[in-house]
């Protein structure tokens, strides 16, 4: 029934107007039942008094300006690139470090001495067991929540507007003009959703996968207002951001990065065998050109050259050669 449920939205999604009346009901019902946030989730189970989090945060008026928070563990491949992509779109950057083994601390307290105004560096010292885990039963204010992660990370950024996207995500430079020009002018009350693509390398091109061309088309990755009703729970598959705002669905506005990093497959793989055929269907697909991608979505609002001006500007990034 669920899987019925959920083919049948993905098909009215296409339909706009169908996908007018789907978001004004999502609404509605999400204004009169989501609550405010309790101190009972914000004050953690192991009495770590520096660990709770200000349930003041949720409530104080924040000056106008935009806040990215990262929560990163282990993802250095892109984490710099990625990083100074953001700088000129939003107003404050909020690393969270935990427990990375790799290059990406090192990073980020490079990235805070060459960006002292602009980039705060935290430390999230305790193990965070991950939402997909079986047989780990973690309560969502324990300090080694995933939710409980996600809200002390979120309470360190200190602009009305906040941003959810990932150490992946490669700005579209245009978009991100536009979309920054929206919020800050328009000051909207608002749950303000974009999307993009997923590339995929097959030796030196980077292509996108027919079979996961894109990813938060739909609420994935956000920019929002910071109230007493945003903040996260827990789910048995992953946490779930609260929020009582009407969707504003924007354009595409990033690059996703995640299949092209060097320990994707085997850390991702890890999680389940329908995670590992998942992937392989992914890896496995027909390939897709951004041309393709053009020609078929007519909700992009971006042109085709801002894409290849973003992907080629970063060196790293594009040592594949060639986006097709």
């Amino acid at each position: 029934m669920k899987k019925f449920i959920s083919k049948l939205y993905y098909k009215l999604d296409l339909i706009p107007s169908a996908r007018y009346m789907m978001d004004i009901l999502s609404w509605w019902y999400r204004y009169f039942t989501v609550k405010k946030v309790s101190k009972e989730l914000l004050e953690n189970i192991e009495w770590i008094k520096e660990m709770n989090i200000p349930i003041e945060w949720f409530y104080e008026k924040k000056p106008l300006w935009i806040s990215w928070v990262a929560r990163l563990k282990n993802w250095d491949d892109f984490l710099e690139e990625v990083i100074e992509s953001y700088l000129s779109f939003v107003d404050e950057i909020i690393l969270v470090d935990n427990l990375s083994t790799d290059k990406t601390k090192e990073i980020c307290l490079k990235l805070q001495k060459k960006y002292p105004d602009k980039i705060k560096f935290y430390t999230y010292p305790y193990e965070v067991v991950p939402p997909w885990k079986e047989n780990e039963k973690v309560s969502e204010n324990s300090i080694h929540s995933f939710t409980y992660y996600h809200n002390w990370s979120f309470s360190k950024a200190k602009y009305k507007y906040v941003v959810k996207v990932d150490d992946d995500n490669l700005f579209i430079e245009e978009a991100w003009k536009r979309l920054r020009e929206y919020v800050l002018t328009k000051q909207p009350k608002e749950y303000v959703v974009f999307w993009w693509v997923n590339l995929l390398a097959k030796g030196d091109v980077v292509w996108v996968s027919e079979k996961r061309k894109y990813l938060g088309k739909y609420w994935d990755h956000w920019i929002y207002p910071v109230s007493d009703r945003t903040y996260f729970i827990k789910t048995p598959v992953s946490e779930k951001f609260i929020c009582p705002y009407r969707y504003k669905r924007m354009w595409f506005s990033l690059l996703h990065l995640k299949y092209l990093k060097k320990k994707f497959w085997l850390i991702n793989n890890k999680k389940t065998e329908l995670y590992k055929q998942f992937s392989s269907k992914i890896k496995d697909g027909k390939l897709l050109s951004i041309k393709d991608i053009f020609k078929t979505h007519k909700d992009i609002y971006i042109k085709e050259e801002d894409v290849y001006n973003t992907f080629y500007k970063y060196e790293k990034v594009s040592n594949w050669k060639t986006l097709l």
